[in-house]
């Protein structure tokens, strides 16, 4: 009994010292990587990117001839047309079908990189920074051609209507982060 009540100790002691992580990834030995997702515009392909090496692995081809594009993640669920509604995590993103010349929301699966085409775009936009805003579904564009070079704009999901919401003034902008809260810092 006593040989019993040591090994138990001992047990208890290595749970103890043995940090939470470690516990948990030794018990869960598939844990998910942390990975972005990102789309290759020469390749037409959705590829995975481990953020902890770098490491870039091919998903799979959007289903087109993809041009330039741009990629965010819905925080709250997102309506579309003909009163679809997709759910938060679902990834859109902005491509040009190379074929058709023209702009399109897309949802993409990242698991297998097909991208469905959600609606059509009622101009081309030429910018590829998307991201969504404050409210977690209206999908904003930085647009880089024509007359609304540099401008912010929104893309209404359902319609594919484009409306400038103001000139940023620069000309370079090509990317967009999504709605971060931020807090002051106390030093």
């Amino acid at each position: 009994m006593g040989k019993y009540t040591i090994r138990v100790s001992v047990i208890v002691i290595i749970l103890l010292l043995t940090p939470l992580s470690t516990m948990l990834q030794s018990l869960n030995a598939e844990e998910p990587e942390s990975v972005m997702f990102a789309h290759d515009n020469a390749s037409h392909k959705i590829i995975k990117i481990n953020t902890e090496t770098g490491e870039a692995t091919v998903v799979g081809p959007t289903g087109f001839a993809s041009g330039k594009s741009g990629l965010a993640t819905a925080r709250t669920p997102v309506p579309g047309p003909e009163g679809a509604l997709f759910p938060e995590g679902t990834s859109f993103g902005l491509l040009e079908d190379q074929s058709l010349g023209r702009d399109f929301v897309v949802v993409v699966d990242v698991t297998t990189g097909l991208a469905t085409k959600v609606v059509e775009a009622t101009q081309i936009i030429g910018g590829r920074g998307v991201a969504f805003g404050p409210d977690g579904a209206t999908l904003y564009v930085i647009e880089n051609s024509g007359v609304r070079n540099r401008f912010l704009s929104t893309i209404d999901i359902v319609t594919g209507s484009v409306s400038p919401v103001g000139n940023t003034g620069f000309s370079a902008t090509k990317s967009l982060s999504q709605n971060h809260i931020l807090a002051p810092v106390v030093l």
